[in-house]
């Protein structure tokens, strides 16, 4: 047990490391884009531009100096584009990771959440064996006044633990349900 939490924190810290940079990327390629979205419409409207001002030389150099600025830049967004499709595997593969490594570390718990109730559960069967035992002798008329005595005195503190550890496994019982979710 001790083991498979160490290589799933091992690898929990080696893909949250990861990540940031895998988003990062991806906005980039976002940002990218956009911007060759918007570059793409100013080269259709310069286009437009220079069959509409064919005759006019100037204008349409100009123009055309526009467009080959705008589909350089293009070509070097595209380089923030590349392997966006990998980047994006990347980030479904670490949200698959996140999701196993959240059911295995809470199935970690819960099984040591159960043995732990259950260890309570032991001790709650032992203490009302004793209380059982100093209820017989919680009868004055059959017990010495001494045997009756310890026997309320130990009743009073059986009864205090058993309630305290009773508390303490209901509230292990929640916390298994919340992690059973």
């Amino acid at each position: 047990m001790k083991n498979t939490q160490s290589v799933f924190g091992i690898l929990k810290g080696l893909v949250d490391k990861k990540v940031p940079e895998l988003n990062k990327k991806l906005e980039t390629a976002e940002i990218a884009d956009k911007k060759i979205k918007r570059f793409q419409n100013a080269i259709s409207d310069l286009e437009r531009y220079i069959e509409i001002n064919r005759y006019d030389r100037e204008a349409a150099k100009e123009a055309q100096e526009d467009i080959d600025e705008y589909e350089r830049n293009i070509g070097v967004l595209e380089s923030f584009r590349k392997g966006i499709d990998k980047v994006k595997e990347e980030l479904l593969y670490a949200d698959k990771f996140y999701k196993t490594y959240k059911k295995v570390t809470n199935d970690l718990k819960i099984q040591n959440l159960k043995q732990q109730y259950e260890d309570l559960d032991t001790k709650l069967s032992v203490l009302e064996d004793r209380m059982f035992a100093c209820e017989i002798n919680l009868d004055e008329t059959e017990r010495s006044a001494e045997v009756y005595t310890q026997s309320k005195q130990d009743f009073a503190k059986f009864k205090e633990e058993y309630d305290r550890l009773f508390k303490n496994a209901m509230d292990i019982l929640k916390e298994i349900k919340a992690l059973e979710k």
